[in-house]
């Protein structure tokens, strides 16, 4: 099955005008695309199945060289933001990077199952006369470093910079910047110690 997923892949991509490099895809890949959207793909990018990108207006995804997504992995960037995966980076398992602003994740970075990356929040305000859901967005580019491991469950806030070769514990939140080399867990996140 995985030839028959990646013949549909790459010929949907093809269609867009988007290139292929060799892309795989060992089950389906949801495309949401407008006219103006814009996906780059590295060499052997490689899809398991049930993931969804999403770009709004001219967004932009870029997916380096070797990118893996697990099962069930979302992305979605808004109007004039973008989101870049550098070479190796392997996100896991039912992962949420959701682009309300600028995120980059280093090369060699690995996210466990069911991380949230996310980079806008809906804001409520006090006496507020229209929806969360339509209101306003808190928004904040997050970078995270090379060679950086988030393990499952973490969330990460908007205007957040993890460094490189940084470990970030289970169901933490991380809220504030997190240095190079550093073990940081809890919620809110904090330094355990240097690595």
């Amino acid at each position: 099955m995985r030839m028959v997923w990646t013949i549909l892949l790459r010929m949907r991509l093809w269609l867009r005008g988007i290139k292929t490099n060799k892309c795989i895809a060992e089950g389906p890949v949801k495309l949401d695309l407008n006219s103006e959207a814009k996906i780059t793909l590295g060499r052997n990018v490689f899809f398991r199945g049930n993931c969804e990108l999403k770009v709004r207006e001219n967004g932009l995804i870029e997916l380096g060289d070797n990118v893996r997504l697990d099962f069930g992995v979302r992305i979605t960037v808004a109007a004039d933001y973008s989101i870049k995966l550098h070479e190796g980076v392997d996100i896991g398992f039912c992962s949420l990077i959701n682009g309300g602003e600028d995120i980059t994740i280093g090369s060699g970075t690995a996210l466990g199952g069911h991380c949230v990356i996310q980079s806008s929040e809906h804001i409520v305000a006090n006496n507020q006369e229209i929806s969360v859901v339509e209101g306003n967005y808190k928004r904040g580019k997050i970078s995270i470093g090379k060679s950086t491991w988030l393990a499952s469950f973490v969330v990460v806030r908007p205007n957040v910079t993890i460094g490189d070769n940084t470990v970030i514990g289970a169901f933490s939140i991380v809220n504030k910047d997190i240095g190079d080399a550093q073990m940081a867990a809890g919620i809110p996140a904090a330094i355990k110690k240097r690595l």
